[in-house]
Parts: C-alpha cells; sequence; structure tokens
C-alpha cells in the first residue's frame, strides 16, 4: 500500500499513469497531491473531497514522511477533531483510520492559497481507478463519506450507478446508506459545512458508523 501511495504521488508529479492528461495534474503540475492519510490499514476509512493544503513535497523524501507531519497537522485540526467525534461511540481513534480523497489534487481554486482551479468531473475520471485500488488495498470494515461530492464519487467508485449517485440529498441523508455496496457505507456532511446544525446530524452519522463496524465484525 505504501509503495502504491509513491506511486500516485510520482505520477501527479510527471503526469503519467492516470494522472496523463488530467486538468487538475496540469494546472498544479501535482505538487498539491495528496496520496491519503493515516493508516493505510485502517478499520475506518473516511473520503472527502480534495486537498486544500499546499505542499512542498521537495521537503519529503516518502509518502511516508508526509504523512507523519500532515497527520500530526490534521490530528490537531478541524477535521482531525471532528473524525475523532464520529468515531466516539467505538473503539477506534483517528489513528484506526485511512482517510482519503476522492480527488487527489484540487480542482476548486484559492488565490490565497495558490491553489488554481481545474475541471472537477475530468479529474474525477482520472482519480477514480486511484479510489478503486484504495478501497481494496485498505479493505476497511466500513466507509464514510464526508460531503456531496466525496458521497457522489464514493458511490460511483462502488459500483453505484451515476444517476442514483447523484441523487443522493446529502443533507437529509446522513446515516447509513441504503445501497448494496461492498463495504458498510456511512453518509455523513462535511465537518466545514453550515446548512444543518451539527446536534440534528451527528448523533445519527455516529450511530451508524458504530453499526456498521459492528455489522461487520460479526
Amino acid at each position: 500500500m505504501i509503495q502504491k501511495l509513491d506511486v500516485i504521488r510520482q505520477n501527479a508529479q510527471e503526469g503519467t499513469g492516470p494522472c496523463e492528461g488530467c486538468s487538475a495534474q496540469c494546472a498544479s503540475e501535482g505538487r498539491l497531491v495528496n496520496p491519503g492519510l493515516g493508516n493505510p490499514d485502517g478499520e475506518v476509512m473516511f473520503v472527502t473531497d480534495e486537498p486544500r493544503h499546499p505542499t512542498d513535497w521537495s521537503k519529503y523524501d516518502s509518502w511516508e514522511e508526509y504523512n507523519e507531519e500532515w497527520m500530526r497537522r490534521f490530528a490537531n485540526a478541524r477535521g482531525g477533531r471532528f473524525i475523532n467525534r464520529l468515531l466516539s461511540r467505538t473503539n477506534y481513534r483517528l489513528g484506526d483510520a485511512w482517510v482519503a480523497d476522492s480527488i487527489k489534487c484540487p480542482t476548486s481554486p484559492d488565490e490565497n492559497r495558490g491553489i488554481p482551479g481545474a475541471d472537477t468531473d475530468d479529474a474525477y475520471s482520472h482519480c477514480r481507478a486511484y479510489l478503486e485500488a484504495e478501497f481494496g488495498r485498505v479493505d476497511p470494515q466500513a466507509v464514510v463519506t464526508l460531503g456531496k461530492g466525496a458521497t457522489i464519487r464514493t458511490l460511483r467508485a462502488l459500483g453505484v450507478p451515476v444517476s442514483q449517485a447523484k441523487s443522493v440529498r446529502v443533507t437529509k441523508e446522513y446515516g447509513t446508506a441504503d445501497f448494496d455496496t461492498a463495504y458498510p457505507l456511512v453518509i455523513s456532511l462535511h465537518w466545514a459545512q453550515r446548512t444543518v446544525a451539527e446536534d440534528e446530524w451527528v448523533p445519527m452519522v455516529q450511530e451508524a458508523i458504530s453499526q456498521a463496524l459492528q455489522s461487520s465484525s460479526l
């Protein structure tokens, strides 16, 4: 798994493999790629949207060095604290989880962070192979999607027809997903959303994760 993560970085920086011809790779030349964070053998796999942290890859000789630094940062940031909160009804914590981006390079522009824009659908068409492979390599007991974009892309990568995937209303259908997928699937809003009050949906997602992990261990 770890070797494959370094391959993702190399492909993104060189425009090779699935990254060849990708608009997101062309826009940032792979300098903002995030192959994933956390425990590659994690029991729970969280799938979020796309990376938002500019990264100086020249500082790292390998994905492991990158992961060591950025997991420390993530654990103390809002996203890491949020994932620990979602796992609070289980025996697992952030260190037991794998956090994947459904798109490995950013597509939403952010001038303040030096992030260029790119075509999101085109980027996913290139990254989908990475996401599909991640499911098989991590082989989690449960998958949790974080936000609309991540939910749609995860469902598609797990074989749900695109029309059904796009019909999901994340702000109303959070909790256990009603799809026949290879892994128990829980839909969650993203930690940055402001549409629904957290006390309305966080407890339901916490319980759904707990039940998914219990059912997969039977």
